[in-house]
């Protein structure tokens, strides 16, 4: 067997996105996340992201395989093919994939 280096790509895969596009979308997106098996943490109260306008979204976590991520205003929480859940911005979104 020698040693070879060769271009791949993902098979056509299908994954489930939203994007925290406003402050009180948070609760629907952390309910999403429960209903697929998945932990997220908010707390209004404590300081966060800032919205559009400068304003205190506070504090949005999701549990992914490397821990706790921040979520900022208008990231992605993408739900991966094996259950798993990771935080994208906005531009690496746009880059990657591909909406159907």
């Amino acid at each position: 067997m020698t040693f070879s280096v060769q271009r791949v790509r993902p098979r056509d895969l299908q994954m489930f996105a939203v994007q925290w596009d406003s402050e009180d979308a948070a609760h629907d997106i952390i309910d999403w996340i429960e209903v697929h098996n998945g932990h997220a943490y908010r707390d209004e109260d404590v300081s966060g992201a800032s919205g559009p306008a400068g304003e205190d979204w506070g504090e949005f976590q999701v549990e992914t395989f490397n821990g706790d991520i921040d979520v900022a205003p208008y990231d992605f929480i993408i739900l991966g093919t094996t259950g798993e859940f990771f935080v994208r911005k906005p531009k690496s979104m746009i880059e990657l994939y591909e909406v159907l």
